[in-house]
C-alpha cells in the first residue's frame, strides 16, 4: 500500500494524556479523502493506494482503531491538545 490515509482523531479542543484516531472505509475504500494541513487554507487529497497488478494501483481503505498515549518532551509525561480548526 501507498499514499495517505486519514482519520478521526478524539477527543479534540481539550488537554488529554490518551487520545484515539479511528480509520473507517466502506466498499475497501477509505471514508476520509480531503486533509487540511497544519498552516494551510486549502485541503488537499489523501488517497490511499494498492498495487494489485503489474504497475496498476487501485484505491484501498485501511479500518482500525489505534490508541496514541505516552506523550513526552524532554522525557517527561505531557498532556496534549488536538485541535478541530
Amino acid at each position: 500500500m501507498g499514499g495517505c490515509i486519514a482519520g478521526k482523531l478524539t477527543p479534540t479542543d481539550k488537554l488529554t494524556k490518551t487520545a484515539t484516531a479511528k480509520f473507517v472505509k466502506t466498499k475497501s475504500v477509505q471514508n476520509v479523502i480531503k486533509v487540511l494541513p497544519e498552516n494551510s487554507i486549502k485541503e488537499i487529497e489523501c488517497k490511499l493506494g494498492e498495487k494489485k497488478t503489474a504497475g496498476a494501483f487501485e484505491r484501498a481503505g485501511e479500518e482500525t482503531t489505534e490508541t496514541l498515549e505516552g506523550f513526552k518532551q524532554n522525557g517527561k509525561a505531557i498532556e496534549v491538545l488536538f485541535m478541530n480548526k
